[in-house]
Formats: C-alpha cells, sequence, structure tokens
C-alpha cells in the first residue's frame, strides 16, 4: 500500500526539483511543452535562468532577501477594522425571539452596535 503513496509522490517531488534546476515555474515549463507541439520555432528564452543548473541553484540559495509587505516589529495601536454592514441590524428585537447585542469601540471615539436575532428553537 505504500507504494502506491510513495512513487507518485516521489515523481511530483522530482518534477518540482526539475523545475527549480532550470529556475522555471510550472506554468512556463507547460507553455514551452504546448509551443513546441503546436509550431516548430524554437521556445522562446526563459529569461530568469542564468545558463546553468548549479547557478540557478546557488542564486535560488543565496539571494538576498526580499521586501516584506507585513511589518513584523510594528504595534497596532487602535483597530482600524469596520464592521461588517451584513452584521448591522436596525431594530433591535422581534417576535418571541432572544436578542443579543455588543458595541465596541473603535479607537476614534466611535462606538459601533452590533446586535442579531436568534429564534428560539
Amino acid at each position: 500500500m505504500g507504494i502506491v503513496v510513495i512513487w507518485p509522490l516521489l515523481a511530483l517531488t522530482l518534477y518540482h526539483v526539475r523545475l527549480l534546476l532550470l529556475n522555471i515555474t510550472t506554468i512556463e515549463q507547460v507553455r514551452n511543452q504546448a509551443h513546441r507541439k503546436l509550431t516548430k520555432s524554437p521556445t522562446p528564452p526563459n529569461p530568469f535562468t542564468t545558463g546553468r543548473w548549479y547557478r540557478n541553484v546557488a542564486y535560488l540559495v543565496c539571494r538576498p532577501a526580499g521586501y516584506s509587505w507585513v511589518d513584523l516589529s510594528g504595534v497596532a495601536l487602535h483597530d482600524s477594522r469596520k464592521v461588517n454592514p451584513g452584521f448591522v441590524v436596525s431594530q433591535v428585537g422581534g417576535s418571541g425571539g432572544r436578542t443579543s447585542e455588543s458595541t465596541r469601540d473603535d479607537g476614534e471615539g466611535e462606538r459601533w452596535k452590533r446586535s442579531g436575532e436568534y429564534s428560539a428553537r
């Protein structure tokens, strides 16, 4: 039973290692393969390759870290999220139901009120 699981995972892993060595994405590989089948012209050159597989691996491992969109050292001083309008109900109460209300302060002096009606079963 283990062979049924191991072989496909091994094939998928080797396929992606090959893509890493060639420095191409899956879609680029599929497009190149389709280009070879549909036209007689050579495939377009890969602008991201360095020419040799070991240079591609060295670039992958030793490249500088990119910029982050997340400021991990930052501290949120106030909650700037807005209440989902779908949660705001203008009328509180109902016919025989239980009403749940909650409020929160958004940090700028405004108070939001959220209420929902739950039917008694």
